[in-house]
């Protein structure tokens, strides 16, 4: 009947399935000459490197001049606008980004 034929072409199914993962995980493909060039761009990578880098020494900057630099630099906001969502006075917003980019210069490697 039409169940029994349905069990049975699970069973078979199943069966052949386990097999397959059975001989996948033992195949080993062997490694012939160098590996290529990698597809990304050096200029990429080098991208990359900065951007790590920079939140490296971020990091180590104390929050109120991170969120200040941050804004400024990285998302572009204007002073005055930074300093409206900081709720801080705008010659604080200054000096804090002034502060932060003297520390950073030093967190920086040459």
């Amino acid at each position: 009947g039409g169940e029994q034929a349905r069990s049975w072409l699970f069973t078979v199914a199943l069966y052949r399935a386990a097999n397959h993962r059975k001989l996948a995980r033992n195949r080993w493909e062997a490694l012939t000459g160098e590996l290529p060039e990698p597809l990304v761009h050096p200029r990429t990578t080098q991208a990359f490197d900065a951007a790590r880098l920079l939140w490296r020494a971020i990091q180590k900057l104390s929050t109120k001049l991170a969120a200040v630099l941050w804004a400024y630099e990285i998302e572009g906001r204007s002073m005055p606008q930074i300093a409206r969502a900081l709720r801080i006075r705008l010659k604080t917003a200054y000096a804090r980004l002034h502060l932060a980019r003297i520390r950073l210069a030093h967190c920086a490697p040459l």
